[in-house]
């Protein structure tokens, strides 16, 4: 296994935290999902190029490990300790007047 793979499964273990600010609550679950998959292709962009290894196999693995383990890691962690609600809670209170 090279950096890359191992690089994509720590961001997306990461990516709820970075996602949770990003989103709303009213947004309909389509939405949310859309966002996930434009965080998650951003992000695998930019590990397979900074481990030098920019391809279309190297870019839908990567795509494909951060959206699993992001969804596995929001589901089993993040969800259950209600840091998502928090994070959300935050910062709708700093841009909201």
């Amino acid at each position: 296994m090279g950096i890359s793979p191992i690089l994509a499964i720590l961001i997306g273990f990461v990516s709820p935290l970075l996602i949770s600010p990003l989103k709303k609550r009213a947004w309909p679950k389509w939405k949310k999902i859309i966002l996930v998959i434009i965080v998650a292709s951003a992000c695998s962009i930019v590990s397979v190029w900074l481990t030098g290894d920019l391809d279309a196999k190297t870019f839908r693995e990567s795509v494909s490990l951060v959206i699993s383990v992001s969804w596995a890691s929001y589901n089993l962690l993040w969800e259950k300790t209600k840091i998502n609600q928090d994070i959300t809670e935050k910062v709708i209170e700093k841009v909201a007047p």
